[in-house]
């Protein structure tokens, strides 16, 4: 195996070095590595990065198997667990391991095996048999989630698989969550090896109904879910907010893109209310809050995923939050334009912080977001996370303005300031 230097650490996971190291992994599997295509990357500067690659190994019989490997040069964190490989080279060492052995997720191996979810759904209340259980991995982040959606019997829930330490406070969350009249998910039960079992809401999300053109919730109906978060999550650990944790996002965009820089620094630095936010209360919030996470049916919300994060923090970053993604979604996703600039003008209109302080924080939420193009790596992602990266530009020059005082006329006009 060779390729760039042990400091390339991106270089190592994607790229050429990849293919060499994704080759060996093959012959490990026993075949040759037919094609392969990389899925994400999540890179830590200085600490290490790890790409997920789904392949197609040929066996010598002629059969094509498919997998899904992931590359880290987090070797030490391997600790020999099972299903992991080590591949040294020089001064290069890549630890690999197959889909479902991710080290620190095992119970990905139980949720991904129809005997076992057979079982832990029969354990839940739900009695079933192995050959009625269908398996789809629906996301996944190395070493920190899954969500697996199992299907039987015509109907459906979601295994969300994070480390043990994590899944009992997991499903005790959603326990209190339900019990408090929150529209969340609610838990039938939990594995030991870090197994949540979630029943699925009804409904499509909040995206999708913007999508098709379909009525969505008035915004006054999501802060009052909100609301109901119950202060029992003032108890959880406090988690960093998408704000608290930018440090990473700069240096992850510096990282990447070392011609967009002082770009990243200066919006960073403009963007910078972290002194105000901390004089603010610290209530009950969710932590994660944008349209993918909101269920609607019938116009109406009908619930709030991924509450994975729901613990204290501050208002401001969850409505920030919200906003940030609604003035992204139309960068990827053109056709929403004009339904997120109306969703936009309502929940600037009822949010409850400060508006500048409000439309700051904002603007740091997305460049964060901004790190998107840079995980998926697809083609032309330079291009897409400069023009990520205009959009706070554009706010933060635009703040003297008031803009948040505009109609929904606003976001086009911040669109076209990007593209000019």
């Amino acid at each position: 195996m060779t390729g760039p230097g042990s400091g390339d650490e991106v270089g190592l996971v994607h790229g050429p070095a990849a293919d060499a190291a994704l080759r060996l992994a093959a012959a490990e599997l026993g075949g040759d590595l037919e094609r392969s295509a990389l899925r994400s990357v999540d890179h830590r500067p200085g600490s290490g990065a790890t790409a997920v690659h789904d392949v197609l190994v040929r066996r010598p019989d002629g059969s094509a198997v498919p997998a899904v490997l992931a590359l880290t040069t987090e070797v030490d964190s391997l600790d020999g667990a099972t299903g992991t490989l080590v591949l040294a080279s020089d001064d290069v060492r890549l630890g690999v391991w197959v889909l479902p052995h991710d080290p620190a997720l095992p119970g990905l191996v139980p949720a991904m095996d129809t005997g076992a979810v057979a079982d832990l759904l029969s354990d839940c209340g739900v009695p079933t048999r192995p050959q009625d259980v269908t398996l789809d991995l629906r996301a996944y982040r190395p070493r920190r989630r899954a969500v697996v959606e199992a299907r039987a019997h015509g109907a459906s829930v979601f295994l969300k698989v994070v480390p043990p330490r994590h899944a009992r406070g997991l499903h005790r969350r959603h326990r209190e969550l339900t019990a408090a009249g929150v529209a969340a998910p609610r838990s039938l039960g939990t594995d030991p090896r870090g197994v949540v079992v979630l029943e699925r809401l009804g409904g499509e999300t909040w995206r999708s109904t913007m999508r098709q053109g379909l009525p969505t919730p008035d915004a006054t109906e999501l802060w009052a879910t909100m609301d109901r978060l119950p202060g029992s999550l003032l108890l959880a650990p406090r988690r960093p907010s998408w704000c608290e944790q930018s440090w990473h996002h700069v240096a992850l965009l510096g990282a990447a893109l070392p011609s967009a820089a002082d770009t990243v620094r200066t919006v960073a630095a403009e963007a910078d209310v972290a002194a105000e936010v901390a004089r603010l209360p610290v209530v009950p919030v969710h932590g994660d809050l944008y349209e993918a996470q909101v269920m609607v049916t019938r116009g109406r919300l009908s619930g709030v995923l991924d509450l994975d994060t729901a613990g204290p923090g501050h208002r401001v970053d969850d409505e920030a939050c919200v906003l940030a993604h609604l003035a992204l979604l139309p960068l990827a996703h053109p056709d929403v334009t004009d339904a997120c600039a109306a969703e936009l003008h309502e929940h600037l209109a009822v949010a409850t912080s400060e508006p500048e302080l409000l439309w700051r924080r904002t603007a740091l939420v997305l460049l964060t977001l901004a790190t998107g193009p840079v995980r998926n790596r697809r083609p032309g992602w330079e291009r897409r996370t400069q023009q990520w990266l205009g959009l706070p530009r554009v706010m933060l020059q635009q703040a003297h303005r008031r803009p948040w005082t505009h109609g929904p006329d606003l976001l086009p006009r911040l669109l076209a300031a990007v593209d000019d």
